[in-house]
């Protein structure tokens, strides 16, 4: 039997069930995947293009200005491009991420129908990436970032003498370069708690998907899809612990 789409919310477990054993497909998993990209994209322009245009305002006005703002743009727009074929990307390494941890129990099901229920598993982070959009519109005018001019000097013309290297940097050197409003560090804790959301309702939906195309035990499917995302939230939110969430 074919899964239906309304018995993903109401009957996950039935859903995967019937995916599982229905030959793959792709064609409504790609789709998901574009939209989600799609949405990314458009977040990631927004937020790339307020980036630069902040790095803008702090550079000193002189001429040739228009062309840096041109390869500003231009940056901007490709960085948002980008973001569609790399959601694909993500699509894969989701699935074989899945599929390998979940071998560590099973060594029955394809990695096609992983792939595939891995896709309609991710269905929260395409809900959660549209959120983000209206978010960052909500927060864009009231977020600040300051940049001394001297710390634009060092990123266009190499570091002074006894300064140490921008990658060297650590947090609390970038802070004397860089500073944030609070409406910048408040955007930043929504953002990451979206996107937290957004994973854990994957998971959610994995661990269902798991346990019919990789013919688990409930046990079995929460340590295969929770080891990987806590660990992975753990980094992230280590991360943004000790850059300041900025």
């Amino acid at each position: 039997m074919d899964p239906a789409p309304k018995d993903l919310i109401v009957r996950p477990g039935d859903f995967f069930r019937d995916l599982a054993a229905a030959p793959a497909a792709y064609r409504i998993p790609a789709l998901i995947i574009l939209v989600w990209g799609i949405f990314t994209a458009i977040h990631t322009f927004l937020v790339v293009s307020w980036m630069t245009g902040t790095f803008l305002q702090a550079y000193p006005h002189q001429q040739g200005m228009e062309i840096l703002t041109g390869i500003f743009t231009v940056i901007s727009v490709m960085a948002s491009v980008f973001s569609v074929p790399m959601a694909f990307v993500y699509w894969g390494v989701a699935a074989f991420g899945l599929y390998l941890v979940s071998s560590i129990f099973s060594r029955t099901g394809s990695i096609w129908h992983t792939l595939t229920a891995t896709a309609w598993g991710m269905i929260p982070l395409v809900v959660c990436d549209a959120i983000q959009v209206p978010v960052f519109l909500l927060y864009r005018n009231v977020m600040a970032v300051t940049i001394s001019p001297e710390f634009v000097n060092l990123t266009l013309n190499g570091h002074a003498a006894g300064s140490p290297p921008l990658s060297s940097m650590s947090s609390a050197e970038l802070a004397k370069y860089i500073s944030f409003n609070p409406a910048f560090h408040e955007y930043t804790i929504i953002s990451f708690m979206i996107f937290a959301i957004g994973l854990l309702g994957c998971s959610w939906f994995w661990f269902h998907a798991l346990q019919h195309t990789r013919s688990l035990t409930p046990r079995q499917a929460a340590i295969s899809v929770l080891a990987p995302v806590v660990l992975f939230l753990g980094v992230m939110l280590a991360s943004r612990i000790l850059n300041g969430w900025a």
